[in-house]
């Protein structure tokens, strides 16, 4: 049963099983209700940190078999789609088969609160324990760069985020329709370059999955 905006267990695992057939209220709570990392909200953001300095400290316990010890990282290159398309539904509200957030990035769509608010909860994280590296991807609307003092701003955007101890950040600067109409004429865009995820790409040559976790993305402005 739904009461006070809870779910029961029983009736959560159901609906995972299922991938939320018949439960699609239950998934816009999960969506809308449950808080997401990548909006500032330390009642994510600091579990999100936990988890990920708990796996660095378990990796680097274990010796690699040419001497030393293995390395963690928060980067994904392009396997969150794969990884994605082999995992069922999950509490967040995501379907089976769908992507997986690619490295250390908010969910695509799920950070709602702004670049700085995202910024500041992917900075939560230590990135100094993540010794083989991270990334976070970001798109921006084209036209965020349009304005008077704009490029300052995004200077000063990039030095907030070194400031709250960022490592790596990555941006596309595309919008939405430009990619579809890319997807729909592929000879008209053949020069449209995109940034995946650990590497960057010609759009028009990505599968069509990995072009559709692209545009998926939260789209920004400054």
């Amino acid at each position: 049963m739904i009461e006070q905006d809870r779910i029961d267990r029983e009736d959560l695992l159901r609906g995972l099983r299922s991938n939320f057939a018949e439960a699609e209220f239950m998934r816009q709570m999960l969506l809308k209700k449950a808080p997401k990392f990548g909006n500032d909200d330390d009642a994510v953001d600091l579990l999100a940190r936990e988890i990920a300095s708990g796996f660095a400290r378990t990796v680097t316990r274990f010796p690699c078999k040419r001497g030393g010890f293995y390395i963690p990282e928060l980067h994904s290159v392009a396997t969150h789609v794969l990884f994605g398309e082999m995992t069922g539904a999950t509490p967040d509200g995501r379907l089976a088969g769908e992507p997986f957030a690619d490295g250390l990035s908010p969910m695509g769509g799920r950070d709602r609160s702004g670049p700085t608010a995202a910024v500041r909860s992917v900075t939560k994280i230590d990135h100094v324990e993540m010794l083989q590296g991270l990334l976070y991807n970001q798109k921006f609307h084209p036209t965020c760069l349009d304005t008077p003092g704009a490029l300052q701003n995004f200077v000063d955007y990039l030095k907030v985020f070194c400031a709250f101890g960022g490592h790596h950040i990555q941006f596309n600067v595309v919008n939405a329709e430009t990619l579809r109409q890319a997807q729909e004429q592929p000879a008209n865009f053949r020069d449209l370059i995109v940034r995946v995820a650990g590497y960057s790409a010609y759009f028009t040559e990505l599968n069509r999955r990995t072009q559709n976790e692209i545009i998926q993305r939260t789209v920004l402005t400054l």
